[in-house]
């Protein structure tokens, strides 16, 4: 067994954008470090492909304004890079066979034909709706249902939950996944009266961005900069706690071969089931936690359009399907009209995604019937008779992680039992958000604890070849 003779500070397993953004800021402070990777690339769900003036993502296709993640990209001199979508753009639901607009302010509430007169009403009453008098969890269908009515669950909470996270409101916690709608019933006894007494100090609405030349720039610009001290192709097999503040770290080399890594701290920023078999032998009811949290399949279809076929196609956002509405997809965003550089002039081009926790078996057809299936849906939602071109199809057989009922006290039995194992910590988007700014976000307090942990343990030292 090859074994690395520097004791590091820092060993990084998982190079998505939670490992990455972690070690670009333990390297700032001056800290001796290594990532592991598993595969052969960086950036985990981040992909993108750019081909004949396309610019088409795998995964997450954009990200909203967030501080932490600016300050990241201007640390990477990827600020010239980001586009900014027009924010007078209009977000849609598909119900009842027709389009219609979301409404964000009161003046388009009112005037929406999303909602009924019924539901409106139904939405207004939550300022008249008693808090819970002792907290319990709730569903965020059973929070939504209680305070603002079957109508706002069905048309407009439903499919935003199916085309963010690709969940079930039905299963979700409301604490886990909108944990402000939470707070702000418990401070001010209602979310309205709540959002109408935070107004002055809420931030701003927070633009909508991607970059020029995809989202795999920011992953990629991260590698870059941390390289040497990345290593593809080393799969995590192993990691044992020895006596004193030391990790020794087992990885399997490109050719199969094992290298010993001693670190003094060990982050796991890999997927939540890809991490539970390596803690399982530390800590079982650690692996347990990690290994139940569920993450469904999904797949994304990329097609393009001709303009001059589609002449009378609308401009927005995109659109979402309930799941009541017949239509499988689960959403589709309208890239070119959101960021118009992502097509050449005379294209369009449109993101389906399909599957997810109330559909895991759409993900299993072939790509060409993905991308019929695709086609058929914009047909009936946008009227396109043309044909398409199929892009890209990028299949995610375990997307995003769900924050099931039980999910707060299960991040509370996880970081229990890591007090019991010094030095190693977790970071991912099953935990925090997962959004690309709740991961900046919480890989940048991680890397935080970790620097005040090394302050409590010698800065030099050795481990004897294994």
């Amino acid at each position: 067994m090859n074994t690395a003779e520097e004791l590091l500070d820092v060993l990084v397993v998982g190079a998505g954008l939670s490992g990455l953004a972690l070690a670009w800021k333990l390297k700032r402070a001056g800290c001796t470090f290594l990532v592991c990777q598993a595969g052969e690339r960086v950036g985990g769900a981040i992909t993108t492909a750019i081909a004949d003036g396309f610019v088409c993502e795998g995964g997450p296709n954009s990200f909203q304004e967030s501080p932490p993640l600016i300050e990241l990209l201007t640390q990477l001199q990827l600020e010239d890079q980001i586009v900014t979508a027009d924010p007078r753009l209009a977000r849609f639901v598909w119900w009842e066979n027709r389009l219609r607009s979301v409404p964000l302010t009161p003046a388009q509430l009112v005037r929406s034909d999303l909602l009924s007169w019924s539901g409106k009403a139904r939405l207004l009453w939550e300022l008249f709706v008693p808090a819970l008098g002792e907290p319990r969890e709730e569903t965020v269908a059973e929070f939504v249902l209680r305070r603002f009515g079957e109508e706002v669950l069905s048309r407009l909470v439903d499919p935003l939950v199916s085309g963010m996270c690709a969940g079930d409101v039905g299963q979700l916690s409301i604490e886990a996944t909108f944990e402000r709608l939470v707070d702000l019933e418990r401070r001010h006894g209602g979310v309205l009266r709540g959002l109408w007494r935070t107004a002055r100090t809420r931030p701003p609405f927070k633009r909508l961005c991607t970059l020029r030349g995809g989202l795999e720039q920011l992953p990629q610009a991260l590698a870059q900069r941390l390289q040497p001290q990345i290593l593809l192709s080393h799969r995590l097999e192993a990691l044992e706690h020895l006596a004193g503040d030391r990790w020794r770290a087992v990885v399997a080399g490109p050719q199969g071969e094992p290298v010993a890594i001693a670190a003094r701290t060990v982050i796991l920023s890999g997927s939540a089931h890809a991490m539970a078999s390596v803690l399982r032998p530390l800590d079982a009811g650690l692996g347990r936690a990690l290994e139940s949290i569920y993450y469904p399949p999904v797949v994304s279809i990329s097609l393009a359009y001709s303009k001059s076929q589609v002449p009378n196609a609308p401009e927005g956002f995109g659109h979402l399907i309930p799941r009541n509405q017949t239509l499988r997809s689960l959403g589709v965003i309208w890239n070119s009209s959101l960021f118009p550089h992502t097509a050449p002039p005379n294209w369009r081009l449109y993101t389906c995604f399909v599957g997810g926790t109330t559909d895991p078996a759409t993900p299993n057809l072939s790509d060409t019937e993905l991308a019929s299936l695709a086609h058929r849906e914009l047909q009936t939602v946008l009227g396109f008779q043309a044909g398409y071109q199929l892009l890209r199809v990028t299949r995610w057989p375990q997307a995003i992680p769900q924050y099931a009922l039980g999910h707060p006290s299960k991040q509370e039995r996880v970081e229990r039992a890591l007090l019991g194992l010094p030095g190693l910590f977790l970071v991912g988007n099953y935990f925090g958000g997962i959004s690309l700014g709740d991961c900046v976000r919480h890989s940048g307090a991680v890397a935080s604890r970790v620097l005040q942990f090394l302050t409590t343990v010698a800065s030099n030292g050795s481990l004897r070849p294994a």
